[in-house]
């Protein structure tokens, strides 16, 4: 857990970590572009701060809320600012994403232990997320956060973000009966490539994992697992009670619901599924209420500038405010960067359920795993 996975590391270090975008490729002029990913140095500073500030409330605030009853106001606001701080701390999983050890040492660990093996969410369920930014993998098979979500009705839309309401049940399980996969071969497959990724295409399946990063991945599941277990001995011992489960569940429902709300509008997920330039990957993506603090607490730690973080994605989450006024500062009022603004998290909600009233009809799928299917 303290060093980035091997194929992992090579992603950040040649696809996003790359000194300059190459010329020809983006919205933005080249000299912008030069003058934004030189001025955006990783400032690990703000990173390790943000973090602790979000896990400590969330924590705070989680335990906070256990003094009262679960029928009072502050049992419920104090669960509601739990469930928006470790919405928050549980987003750096995408920053994992993006950084290397060397620019963030000890970074990684730090979150497991604070967030992400308490979640039961580990590090590896982002590692696909190099597909989503990759020029032959957005928007293609490959891709576990594409989906035709304009051709959606509205009970699919609010359905698809209502069951994330069992997620935590779902993770639960997946991680305290992983050693079911060394007896059963298909319980094994299907633990990798169905409930092993953050994705939002239920249809996604994940490719199996490489050797290189067999050791990271188990070691991330062999601390779930250990976790899990570790909080259902308590509970059958008595030190720990049923009451604090329903509590975690109940935070972990709310946070991931807010989290896939989210992802269902930072993309306008249009097009056929195929691979797309730079461009077409921007312009596909929207900037969520750059001025908006409600959206803010919904989007954190810059995945409100998404459409930025699709054009420049070695810009780090704290460069993005910045940048993103210095691009409107510069760019000509009909530029097409500007296309990709909206309001905010909830007009952009309003926006999709109007749209889903007639729904459009979908492109065929690809079928099969991942990239190979992707990039046929």
């Amino acid at each position: 857990m303290q060093r980035a996975p091997a194929l992992h590391q090579r992603y950040v270090q040649g696809l996003l970590n790359s000194p300059v975008p190459r010329a020809g490729l983006g919205l933005l002029p080249e000299p912008l572009r030069r003058e934004i990913v030189r001025s955006s140095p990783v400032r690990p500073a703000v990173y390790w701060m943000d973090l602790l500030a979000s896990a400590g409330i969330g924590w705070a605030t989680f335990l906070g809320a256990l003094a009262f009853s679960p029928l009072s106001l502050p049992y419920w606001l104090l669960s509601g600012v739990a469930a928006l701080a470790f919405l928050r701390a549980a987003y750096f999983i995408h920053e994992l994403g993006h950084r290397s050890e060397q620019e963030l040492p000890g970074f990684a660990l730090a979150w497991h232990l604070l967030v992400g093996i308490p979640i039961l969410v580990p590090a590896f369920m982002m590692w696909p997320h190099r597909e989503h930014h990759a020029l032959s993998g957005y928007g293609t098979a490959s891709d576990p956060e594409f989906a035709p979500v304009p051709s959606w009705g509205r009970m699919r839309l609010l359905g698809a973000v209502a069951i994330y309401a069992i997620v935590p049940i779902m993770l639960a399980a997946r991680f305290a009966f992983a050693p079911i996969g060394i007896v059963v071969r298909r319980a094994r497959v299907h633990a990798i490539t169905k409930v092993s990724t953050a994705d939002i295409d239920h249809l996604y399946e994940r490719p199996p994992i490489t050797p290189e990063d067999r050791r990271r991945f188990l070691l991330q599941e062999g601390a779930c697992f250990l976790f899990a277990w570790v909080a259902i001995g308590a509970t059958a011992l008595g030190w720990l009670p049923l009451a604090l489960h329903l509590h975690r569940w109940a935070v972990m429902a709310v946070a991931l619901v807010v989290n896939h709300a989210r992802l269902l509008v930072i993309h306008r997920y249009e097009g056929d599924w195929r691979p797309r330039s730079l461009d077409a990957q921007t312009l596909d993506t929207y900037t969520l209420g750059p001025e908006s603090p409600l959206t803010e607490l919904v989007a954190p730690v810059g995945s409100r500038f998404h459409a930025l973080h699709h054009e420049l994605p070695s810009v780090p989450y704290h460069a993005l405010p910045a940048a993103h006024q210095r691009a409107m500062a510069a760019l000509p009022a009909d530029h097409p960067y500007r296309r990709t603004i909206s309001p905010g998290f909830f007009a952009r909600w309003g926006e999709l359920l109007e749209r889903a009233k007639e729904p459009q009809e979908p492109n065929p799928r690809p079928t099969g795993i991942g990239s190979a299917t992707a990039r046929q």
